[in-house]
């Protein structure tokens, strides 16, 4: 999903970024403070032994990339929210990090 992000967002501005996968078609969406903004096809499987690393990317140089800034939170849901939630929890969550 993070390669959808052609353009860094602004600096110094909270964002809110949702990243949808389905696990059927591998296929992920990626949102900018509730808007859709790309989707990629059949994102390949990456075996990381089971951990999960929030604020990092993983290279298949098997090394890991920090990202630099704070995140304000983190939720990881089981299925995949619609459209319409991902803009109702944006909307509903912005006011936090004004």
């Amino acid at each position: 999903g993070w390669r959808l992000l052609q353009d860094s967002p602004s600096a110094n501005v909270w964002h809110c970024v949702v990243c949808t996968l389905d696990g059927i078609g591998n296929v992920s969406q990626i949102y900018l403070d509730g808007v859709a903004y790309g989707t990629s096809g059949a994102c390949p499987a990456v075996n990381i032994g089971g951990v999960i690393r929030v604020g990092s990317r993983y290279a298949l140089s098997e090394t890991w990339h920090a990202f630099d800034g704070v995140l304000g939170e983190a939720v990881i849901y089981s299925r995949i929210l619609t459209p319409q939630e991902i803009q109702h929890n944006y909307e509903a969550t912005k006011w936090r990090y004004e």
